[in-house]
């Protein structure tokens, strides 16, 4: 789905209104039954994009909070209706396991049903991102405040830490990624602009400094296999997009534009290949690794963020204005 994509030739829009979300797909509009004005801050789907989850940030009402699609946006059911901001969602391959995480509290919310019931699940303090391995059972959260990352060995019932800061080394942690064929976790930090590999099996953690000049990180991408990475940075003078095509062991940069300093986030393919990395309502798309980039503007969106689903294979751009999806 995303060779189409990568030409940008390519988007059906979910249009968020004061009163629904229209789903579009380059025919008729059918009117979904979400009604919300804030924005969408994390959404994921099934491999094939039947199911979709979607998470609304700074709750007021009962009819927001978490929404789930079983027809591939058609229609929308609000499963879940608390007032907790919900910044991050995982789920297994077989959709049965499904994982939200709130920030500014010490809090998950899971579920074993497909997203039918949930469970509340308190630890930690600040719970920034939270991803979880292809059968659901083992699942890692990461906690901004305290740089502490947890893991569930039984589907999100239960954490316990595995990886603390030291010496706040590590703290303020965002953008947690699970490489599973290396049993590895990936994530940066916004406080030193560093990146962190931290291997499950032995329990030992490097670092990565691919700027020496930035340290705010805003987001983390890499391939399945974790040979290829991509990282942005939040109110710089210039857009620079640092990528690594060996696992981390060297570094380059791109100079996306010169004019635009406040990336949102970056995500990429399976293997890499195409990166797309949001500014404001800008979409910036790389074909070749992240070495050079086009961009499109997407006027009914006044800032977006870019999701991708479980296999990484479908692109979903969200924000206040809706979301988009590749096809």
């Amino acid at each position: 789905m995303l060779n189409s994509f990568s030409t940008m030739q390519s988007l059906a829009k979910y249009n968020n209104s004061l009163t629904s979300l229209y789903y579009l797909l380059g025919q008729t509009a059918n009117t979904s039954n979400i009604n919300t004005t804030l924005p969408i801050t994390s959404m994921t789907s099934s491999n094939d994009g039947t199911i979709i989850l979607i998470s609304i940030y700074g709750l007021q009402n009962t009819k927001q909070g978490l929404w789930r699609s079983v027809n591939s946006g058609s229609t929308f059911t609000n499963v879940y209706t608390g007032k907790d901001n919900f910044v991050g969602i995982s789920i297994s391959t077989n959709n049965q396991y499904m994982f939200v995480c709130c920030q500014n509290i010490g809090r998950i919310y899971y579920s074993i049903n497909s997203g039918v019931n949930w469970t509340v699940n308190n630890f930690g303090s600040n719970i920034s991102s939270i991803v979880c391995d292809s059968t659901g059972q083992y699942v890692y959260a990461s906690d901004f405040s305290s740089g502490n990352i947890y893991q569930s060995t039984n589907y999100g019932s239960s954490f316990s830490i595995i990886s603390s800061a030291s010496a706040g080394m590590n703290t303020n942690i965002i953008n947690l990624v699970y490489i599973q064929s290396t049993n590895t976790i990936l994530y940066t930090s916004s406080a030193n602009g560093k990146v962190y590999t931290y291997k499950i099996s032995q329990g030992t953690l490097s670092s990565y400094n691919p700027s020496s000049s930035y340290t705010n990180c805003s987001a983390l991408a890499c391939s399945l296999d974790g040979t290829k990475i991509y990282i942005t940075y939040y109110g710089v003078s210039s857009n620079q997009l640092y990528y690594s095509l060996n696992s981390g062991t060297n570094w380059s940069n791109t100079t996306i534009a010169s004019s635009i300093n406040n990336f949102a986030n970056v995500v990429c393919s399976p293997d890499g290949m195409y990166v797309y990395a949001t500014s404001n309502n800008i979409l910036y798309y790389s074909s070749n690794f992240g070495q050079s980039f086009n961009s499109r503007t997407l006027t009914s969106f006044t800032s977006i963020n870019g999701t991708m689903n479980r296999n990484q294979s479908i692109l979903y751009l969200s924000g206040s204005s809706g979301f988009s999806i590749s096809k």
